[in-house]
């Protein structure tokens, strides 16, 4: 499945460095729409994509209406803060396009307003001193949900959005497979009845003579992640 990150007028280079490394380990397509923040041959640039920018397939626009104008007849799915839609209630195709805007104002407004019902959204918490995520950090969410998809429906697992983590428990005989031997499911195991469990991952080492004692699950504090 290839697909294509589309960066328009992005004005920081190591966010474009981390994304082009993300490109080139996933076999993505990066665009760069000028004008641009930075030179192509900035050295923070460069450094943020290591010695991964031979393996990047990056095609650099003059403008964002000359892109649209080459790419037209392309399904585009416009990421910001102001998406209807959450990026996982989109059904990815191959060669979509995710676009990106500038770190500082994200895409333009009448670009978001005149394709409103493709523009997407990262669910956030409440909390309005923050205002969106790290652009580099974007890309790679809604990249390898869009990645994850096919994936998704080869191991037979539902892809209705609104119950995915319940979905995502409900693994096809494929997916068992890679389970632990003895198990067969992902769900703990159930309790020994008094008796003492055998050591699971996470398990604190306990002193000889004293019982085992589990990690303290951690505090949950604020509005809830995911609405």
């Amino acid at each position: 499945m290839a697909l294509h990150i589309v960066l328009v007028e992005p004005e920081i280079p190591p966010n474009t460095g981390n994304i082009s490394r993300t490109c080139a380990a996933t076999g993505t397509w990066l665009h760069l729409v000028k004008p641009l923040g930075f030179s192509i041959d900035d050295r923070t640039l460069k450094r943020a994509g290591l010695d991964y920018w031979p393996f990047v397939k990056v095609e650099i626009h003059e403008n964002l209406q000359a892109f649209l104008e080459e790419y037209q007849g392309h399904r585009m799915w416009l990421s910001t803060t102001k998406g209807t839609q959450r990026y996982t209630d989109v059904r990815y195709q191959d060669e979509d396009m995710l676009l990106f805007g500038r770190e500082t104002a994200g895409l333009p407004r009448d670009f978001i307003a005149a394709h409103q019902e493709q523009a997407i959204r990262i669910p956030m918490s409440e909390d309005t001193r923050l205002r969106s995520f790290n652009l580099s950090n974007s890309a790679a969410i809604v990249l390898f949900e869009a990645l994850l998809m096919p994936l998704m429906r080869l191991m037979g697992i539902p892809m209705n959005a609104n119950s995915r983590r319940m979905e995502r428990r409900a693994l096809a005989p494929e997916a068992r497979s890679l389970l632990p031997a003895g198990r067969s499911s992902p769900e703990p195991r159930p309790s020994s009845g008094g008796r003492a469990a055998p050591p699971r991952p996470g398990d604190l080492p306990a002193p000889c003579g004293t019982p085992r004692r589990r990690r303290p699950a951690p505090a949950k504090t604020g509005p809830p992640f995911w609405p």
